[in-house]
């Protein structure tokens, strides 16, 4: 083989394997605690649990969906992983409560597009995973995920079709924000610390500019 066809042979076997520091026990931990979190306030319900100081909209989803957004080299398994995710979480559900209705609302079509707009943010992590970066990609992807889902809560719900309307369903909603927000405070950190401070200086840069 000549010398040039070593080194295609080369280039082709480094874009086949995987990227580094993808870590599949970490995406497998993201999707069962998402699936955790998704059924604990109905679980907790009907063991008599107070839920009036309950962080509504706690949950790893959108951390797990940049995660995989930044570090799967195939970009749209990873922007698809939040949506099925959640399709599982609805499933869970519906196995748990029997109704299917819950599991699957009218609006759960713009939840499903709220994650994969969200984690196509996390896709500019592939390049520049400093704590600024992700620090913005995850206020990015929490405030994608609150307007566009309910924009859709608002279109399908009891509201006047009216910018009052629009502005009582944001209004409402603001608890659920907060319950976004603290998740991501919570699991962004130990899903990209680790990856952007351990891995070597020209290691970081071939995966930063992979895909």
């Amino acid at each position: 083989m000549s010398k040039l066809g070593r080194m295609q042979a080369s280039d082709e076997s480094r874009s086949a394997a995987p990227a580094p520091h993808v870590r599949p026990a970490v995406l497998a931990a993201g999707v069962a605690l998402t699936v955790a979190f998704y059924l604990s306030p109905y679980m907790l319900h009907d063991a008599g649990a107070d839920l009036s100081l309950y962080p509504w909209s706690f949950s790893p989803i959108l951390p797990l969906g940049l995660y995989a957004a930044a570090f799967l080299r195939n970009r749209a398994v990873a922007v698809a992983l939040p949506v099925v995710t959640w399709i599982a979480c609805g499933f869970a559900l519906w196995a748990y409560t029997g109704n299917r209705a819950v599991a699957f609302p009218s609006v759960i079509v713009w939840v499903y597009a709220a994650l994969a707009l969200a984690a196509g943010l996390g896709l500019m992590l592939r390049r520049n995973r400093r704590w600024w970066a992700v620090g913005g990609a995850g206020l990015g992807a929490g405030a994608t995920f609150f307007l566009v889902t309910n924009f859709g809560a608002w279109l399908g719900g009891p509201y006047d079709r009216s910018f009052a309307g629009l502005l009582e369903c944001y209004t409402l909603a603001l608890p659920f924000y907060r319950g976004t927000l603290l998740s991501l405070a919570l699991f962004l950190p130990p899903l990209f610390v680790p990856a952007a401070v351990r891995a070597p200086a020209g290691q970081f840069q071939r995966v930063s500019t992979a895909g």
